[in-house]
């Protein structure tokens, strides 16, 4: 096997070990469309740091904090719908960073390599990144995981039991837009948020508990990603695609699966 397929599965191993769990709070959040938002953002961060000549990562990571602070203190705010703001922000963005891109015709840059992810070309400095990274939202989503239930369980109920909910909400909304800006030039602008919410989907089919379930998408995340790269490196694909249609394939089978199930009684 080669060094760089090796480094790919580690890079896989550390995202998934976030995106588990990650991915659990954004669906029980019903937080999408944010993680959608942050993810094609990045893409303006991404044309900033060129116009500004500084690390791709910093420019991603000051758009994605700059949308967490504005998603956390407008939630609550009349008019629009979050849902709504975001439907407008996402593809706004997006478009955005392609314009801004449109500047940069002598510059030679892997924009594709951007929208679609490319774990296959991952460095050690990548995985250096990542490591530090996994460290500061690992640490954050042990510490504060009970105060993050029971906030999707009912804000109301969390604050009562003495959490401090706009904190606890803008930090884990910080914490996304990190573990964002570190990963999505290995994951894609485009393909993210699939990336985050597919494990999760998958591992909701047999969970119990919260736990249970941030635990079952981590070990989701990881066999998406193992079949996808190898079907990656067998048919010369796109990685990130492979292992988006690999989570679509398992999800697509076990609802059909649990139709014919249900359709004819099966035990």
């Amino acid at each position: 096997m080669s060094n760089f397929l090796i480094n790919a599965f580690a890079l896989g191993g550390l995202f998934s070990l976030i995106a588990g769990p990650l991915g659990a709070i954004i669906i029980w959040r019903r937080l999408a469309f944010f993680g959608d938002t942050l993810s094609h953002g990045a893409l303006l961060g991404l044309s900033l740091s060129l116009i500004f000549n500084f690390h791709p990562i910093v420019g991603i990571f000051l758009i994605a904090v700059i949308l967490a602070i504005f998603l956390g203190y407008s939630s609550n705010s009349p008019g629009l719908a979050t849902e709504t703001r975001l439907a407008i922000l996402s593809p706004g963005l997006l478009s955005l960073g392609m314009i801004c891109f449109s500047f940069f015709k002598g510059i030679r840059f892997n924009l594709e390599g951007y929208l679609f992810g490319d774990i296959l070309a991952v460095s050690y400095q990548d995985l250096g990144l990542l490591l530090v990274g996994e460290i500061i939202v690992l640490g954050f989503l042990l510490k504060q995981w009970r105060a993050l239930i029971n906030i999707c369980i009912s804000e109301d109920l969390a604050t009562v039991e003495g959490y401090n909910v706009p904190r606890v909400r803008i930090l884990f909304l910080f914490v996304l837009a990190l573990f964002i800006a570190l990963t999505v030039k290995i994951m894609g602008v485009l393909l993210m948020t699939a990336l985050l919410i597919l494990p999760a989907v998958l591992a909701r089919n047999f969970s119990k508990t919260p736990e249970m379930m941030a635990i079952l998408a981590i070990g989701a995340s990881i066999l998406m990603i193992v079949i996808g790269l190898f079907v990656s490196n067998a048919y010369d694909l796109a990685a990130a695609p492979a292992i988006v249609i690999t989570g679509v394939i398992i999800i697509m089978s076990i609802e059909l699966f649990k139709h014919l199930r249900d359709q004819y009684k099966w035990k």
